[in-house]
């Protein structure tokens, strides 16, 4: 525990920073404005939620672009200067909005403005800062993003009945630009400054996001990443219009898929500090098994069993983030950490965005989920075998 002497201030700013960052805020808010949107302009919910598939878009082209600029420059003015622009984003394009073209424009501008917010980039100073408690600080501070998903539905519900959808979304906005300072002074420990980058990255091992790419584990990782937030993230999404369709009143349905954030906030610090004491293949299958029970027990159960069901599956979406990370510098170092993990983050943002515009075509289509959720199944059980196929790289290649 000697390694969380003096670096408090930064873990503190990192949990408020992942829970205004654009992931958490933009993508955890979004369930939460379809009904209003449906109202207002009668679009569907698949086009609504197409609004999340282009925000991972976005995060596909520039999440590699932002792990660079942070491996180069430091996290503290990634973040800084994303937060800022996110905020101010979501304030000018706002009044703007009409046509559901206008809406989808206004996702990827934000997207794009806000990569500097999301993990790509703030995970970076723990990855450096850390090694023996790495799982653990990074369980501590990815806590911050279930935090997000707690307190984004219900703010939004909220803010929405008294003020109206714009006033929420203006709300989003003016944290997140209150938020910048908080990145820019606060994010510098262990790697913001250059020159301590140089010293932190001369002595580490890696491989290249070249070199990698040429590794079977590289795809392997791709495709869990892709896989696991495909499984999910739409199921959380949904959860809320899900509970309305089975006749709970927008405020109870949105406190009930709040409890996804904050059993997701017990997964993150759990899984980090499994992580670092047992094996990483044990410990990440039965995270994903607990989001395979969970999303069983809520297309079977519906409301009346919706408690537990969303507690088990934010369990998992807090785990999903710390494997990832934990895996990416278990496997190919941390000398490219940003850009390396970028690319698979992006992968999981762009699962992320796809799942909630397929559920919700499912639903508009089908009118029901469950089809949807039997592929979210077994999308959790692909990746569990992949994460399967990795176990004699993950215990035998170290970098630390």
């Amino acid at each position: 525990m000697s390694e969380f002497r003096g670096r408090v201030p930064m873990l503190l700013a990192s949990i408020i920073c992942f829970a205004v960052g654009m992931g958490a805020t933009m993508f955890y808010g979004i369930g939460a404005f379809i009904p209003s949107l449906q109202s207002e302009f009668g679009w569907s919910r698949s086009e609504i939620s197409f609004g999340a598939t282009i925000m991972s878009t976005a995060s596909l082209l520039f999440g590699t672009v932002v792990g660079q600029l942070s491996d180069r420059f430091g996290a503290h003015r990634v973040a800084a200067a994303s937060y800022a622009a996110y905020g101010a984003a979501i304030m000018i394009i706002l009044p703007l909005l009409g046509g559901i073209g206008s809406f989808w424009l206004f996702s990827f501008l934000v997207a794009m403005m806000g990569q500097g917010s999301t993990p790509v980039v703030l995970v970076r100073p723990v990855i450096s800062a850390f090694r023996t408690s790495r799982g653990l600080a990074l369980g501590i501070v990815a806590t911050g993003s279930g935090l997000g998903a707690f307190w984004v539905p219900r703010v939004v519900s909220e803010v929405t009945a008294a003020a109206g959808w714009r006033a929420a979304y203006l709300t989003i906005g003016s944290l997140a630009i209150a938020t910048a300072p908080i990145a820019w002074i606060w994010l510098r420990d262990g790697v913001s400054e250059d020159k301590g980058d140089a010293q932190v990255d001369s002595g580490a091992g890696g491989y290249t996001m070249r070199q990698a790419a040429r590794l079977p584990r590289f795809w392997v990782m791709s495709a869990i990443s892709l896989a696991m937030a495909s499984a999910v993230s739409g199921v959380v999404i949904h959860s809320v219009p899900f509970l309305r369709d089975d006749g709970l009143d927008p405020i109870t349905a949105a406190s009930m898929a709040s409890l996804a954030g904050l059993a997701s906030m017990i997964g993150r610090v759990a899984m980090g500090a499994l992580l670092d004491c047992f094996d990483t293949v044990a410990v990440s299958i039965a995270a994903l098994t607990c989001a395979v029970v969970g999303v069983g027990v809520l297309w079977v159960g519906g409301a009346e069993h919706a408690a537990p069901a969303l507690l088990l599956v934010g369990f998992a979406i807090g785990a999903e983030t710390d494997m990832i990370a934990f895996m990416t510098a278990r496997l190919f170092g941390k000398a490219h950490y940003g850009v390396l993990f970028g690319w698979l983050f992006s992968l999981f943002t762009v699962g992320y965005g796809l799942s909630p515009f397929f559920i919700g075509w499912v639903r508009d289509s089908w009118g029901t989920y469950g089809p949807a959720f039997a592929i979210c199944i077994a999308l959790l059980t692909l990746s569990i075998g992949l994460i399967c196929s990795l176990g004699p790289h993950l215990r035998r290649l170290q970098f630390d």
